[in-house]
């Protein structure tokens, strides 16, 4: 029997009973070349007792390995995250700024004494994303001068040193800024259009988008007495089937939704809508009833 115990090609369960002259044994099976044996219940009750130890000892340890990686994890992702920062600084001190963001001349302001201001809605810096080139560039900080017809980055030169950069035009695809996107011109429509950057309002099955223009008089008078700049004024432009139109006027407008008009202007009456007056949002919400109305128009056709 100790020689089948120490065989080592036993495998199998054995199912053979063996009882002694004063007490029986309940036995776990063991197999042996064939041959059926017992293992004594003090055999069995430490085998189990040592496998549940183990089992217990297994879970702790890796309870506790998930709770070192978790833990360690979240070191090591914040350590990394310093040491990108740290390559883009060394990058920046070193090798200078990005030359497809910084790739432009620098500023010269006009008429700086004169009344007003030659940027779109706000002369304070604007929070934009960029796209220069097919690469995005995030978190920048832009204005837009109408009547230069530029962009101008508040440019970041490395070793905290910042200059106003006008953005090179051929290289510049397109911004986000004050939740609407502006366009290179010449990437929308081979037709000639009036600016370098259009804002694009509505972009459906039509498109339309906005020009933004104003004018520096030289008025040397004693109010102002260094000359002042004009509103804005808006010019919008409907593309549609390959073509495009000013839409400036809510006229113009209704001609090229001939079909829809009267229920345009039941939609811009109900919404309290003033067509020259409308915000971006307004006028959204007006090219979504039109192509809509249009819709549900060729569906009953």
């Amino acid at each position: 029997m100790k020689r089948l115990m120490k065989n080592p090609d036993c495998q199998g369960q054995l199912h053979k009973k063996r009882t002694g002259a004063k007490r029986t044994f309940n036995c776990m099976n063991l197999s042996c070349g064939g041959i059926t044996i017992q293992k004594p219940d003090i055999i069995s009750a430490w085998y189990n007792r040592n496998l549940n130890l183990f089992c217990m000892s297994t879970r702790f340890r890796l309870f506790w390995l998930v709770c070192i990686l978790f833990f360690a994890g979240d070191e090591l992702s914040a350590q990394a995250h310093i040491q990108w920062k740290e390559i883009i600084q060394f990058t920046k001190a070193n090798y200078g700024p990005d030359p497809l963001l910084i790739n432009g001349e620098y500023y010269q302001p006009k008429h700086r004494v004169a009344n007003g201001h030659p940027w779109l809605f706000t002369e304070e810096w604007i929070p934009a994303t960029l796209f220069i080139h097919g690469y995005t560039f995030d978190q920048q900080q832009v204005k837009y001068d109408i009547i230069s017809d530029c962009i101008v980055l508040h440019g970041d030169l490395g070793n905290d040193k910042k200059t106003a950069i006008v953005l090179n035009a051929t290289l510049a695809d397109s911004l986000h800024m004050l939740d609407t996107k502006f366009i290179r011109t010449s990437l929308l429509t081979p037709c000639s259009l009036p600016k370098a950057y259009t804002a694009i309002l509505w972009a459906g099955k039509d498109t339309l988008c906005a020009f933004f223009e104003k004018s520096y008089l030289a008025t040397y008078y004693n109010k102002p007495p260094y000359g002042k700049y004009t509103q804005i004024r808006r010019t919008l432009w409907l593309i549609k089937d390959q073509k495009i139109y000013q839409v400036t006027s809510k006229r113009d407008f209704l001609q090229q939704y001939s079909q829809e008009k009267e229920a345009i202007r039941k939609f811009l009456r109900k919404a309290g809508i003033t067509y020259n007056k409308a915000t971006f949002e307004q006028i959204r919400r007006l090219m979504y009833f039109c192509e809509a109305s249009k819709t549900q128009r060729n569906d009953r056709n």
